[in-house]
């Protein structure tokens, strides 16, 4: 005789394939009635967010300037990309299962892909099917069928969820230290530098400015290899300093953040703007 998890397991199959024929070939009626949302969480409610896949645990806290990544590092998120992970929940979609009725195991929950805390409310990633595109998600016990594309980009961990500039607008930056030139901020609030006077002000601004707003073309892991690069040092107003690594200049700059565990890409052509204002500029 078949056992009722084989039977159900059965019907999952069948219901992806039914959603899968019925999204592709019919659209909503107007008027009709929508599919509940998948949690009745709204993204402005979500205060800490804790996200584990694999090796990768990450813990972010929502403050006064959007989202901080607090473990493993302290530093800065990007707002929008946490806000792009806290999407899931706008999600609408029936659940197809109760936790008790299915095997854990045979569709990817047990051990789970990755799990995504929101608050209290935990949601488990499991397997993906090909037909629809759709991966299971369990929250509480329910069991829904959602689009995938929520799990791939958690799984960048803290390049994917970074914030992109090397130093974010809330960091009071009193000097630079660069490879060609030091630029410190004097008693009258201006930017002086160890060049000839040649440099504007202006200009010094500009390099001190994109330290804090220019975004990276992309963030990968830093590799750390010792004794690799030019140091550069950014010192604060509170006294504090943070230590970079100038990695490359050609075929694009990379700027390593040993201290996160990070290194920023930015095309060539932009040397001027974050590392030496040219001289007949």
């Amino acid at each position: 005789m078949l056992s009722r998890r084989w039977l159900v397991n059965c019907a999952l199959i069948l219901v992806i394939a039914v959603l899968a024929f019925a999204s592709f070939h019919f659209g909503a009626e107007p008027g009709e009635k929508s599919s509940p949302r998948i949690s009745s969480l709204q993204a402005d409610d979500i205060e800490r967010l804790e996200l584990r896949a694999d090796a990768l645990h990450l813990t972010l806290q929502r403050d006064g300037d959007g989202w901080r990544i607090t473990a493993p590092v302290d530093w800065p998120a990007d707002t929008a990309n946490v806000e792009r992970l806290l999407s899931i929940l706008e999600i609408e979609s029936s659940a197809v299962a109760e936790l008790a009725d299915v095997d854990p195991q045979a569709i990817g929950l047990q051990p789970p892909k990755a799990t995504l805390q929101l608050n209290d409310t935990t949601l488990v990633f499991g397997a993906s099917n090909n037909i629809g595109g759709r991966r299971y998600v369990l929250i509480e016990s329910r069991l829904y069928l959602v689009p995938d594309m929520h799990l791939a980009f958690a799984a960048q961990g803290m390049p994917g969820i970074v914030d992109r500039r090397l130093l974010p607008g809330r960091y009071d930056i009193s000097a630079l230290r660069l490879p060609e030139l030091e630029i410190r901020r004097d008693s009258e609030e201006q930017w002086q530098s160890s060049r000839d006077a040649t440099t504007t002000q202006k200009q010094l601004e500009l390099v001190v400015g994109n330290w804090q707003a220019l975004p990276a073309s992309r963030i990968l892991r830093y590799a750390g290899d010792a004794g690799a690069g030019e140091p550069i040092e950014i010192q604060f107003a509170d006294g504090q300093r943070i230590d970079f690594l100038l990695l490359s200049t050609q075929p694009e700059i990379i700027i390593a953040n040993p201290s996160i565990g990070l290194q920023y890409h930015f095309r060539a052509n932009l040397y001027d703007q974050l590392l030496a204002p040219a001289a007949d500029a």
